[in-house]
């Protein structure tokens, strides 16, 4: 809830400077995860979901190792959880099971966000990152091999928007 306040808050302080082009890419001094995990009802589902927040903010950090700055700005993601419930809900390999987040760039010196868009992963976006052998179509998103293929392929995600121009 906090980063959802915080992203509503400044998106609201700040909104022409997201609409604003930019051409540098920004540094990262912060990374923030909110993922509401009440949605997790499987227990085999949340031994894997349960620590997606820390799990995603690892990912993240490793696909931007090489923005990181004490001076940069605060990378906040507040996952959806009706796409994170759908996503668990899903049979196997469906096309439309997806884990959905808006992800801010905010700016702690001027209290703006600086630019903000929202990321999906698909099952079908997550199916190069699972191991050689695992089928997408057969997978289970409560399978240890889905998750990790579904933080990695939205972490992915998060880090060719960041570098993409704004």
């Amino acid at each position: 809830m906090a980063c959802r306040a915080l992203l509503a808050g400044a998106a609201a302080l700040g909104f022409a400077a997201a609409a604003s082009a930019q051409t540098a890419i920004p540094m990262v001094s912060d990374i923030q995860v909110e993922a509401d995990l009440t949605a997790v009802a499987n227990p085999q589902a949340a031994a894997y979901w349960g620590t997606l927040d820390a799990d995603l903010s690892a990912a993240l950090a490793a696909e931007v190792v090489d923005l990181i700055s004490p001076d940069g700005l605060v990378l906040i993601v507040d996952l959806d959880e009706i796409s994170l419930a759908s996503l668990l809900e899903a049979q196997a390999g469906a096309d439309d099971a997806r884990l959905t987040g808006d992800v801010g760039l905010y700016n702690p010196q001027t209290e703006e966000v600086e630019r903000m868009f929202t990321i999906s992963a698909t099952t079908n976006e997550a199916a190069p990152y699972l191991p050689a052998g695992v089928d997408v179509v057969t997978v289970s998103p409560s399978s240890a091999e889905f998750y990790a293929a579904v933080v990695k392929a939205f972490a992915r995600g998060v880090s060719e928007t960041v570098r993409s121009p704004g």
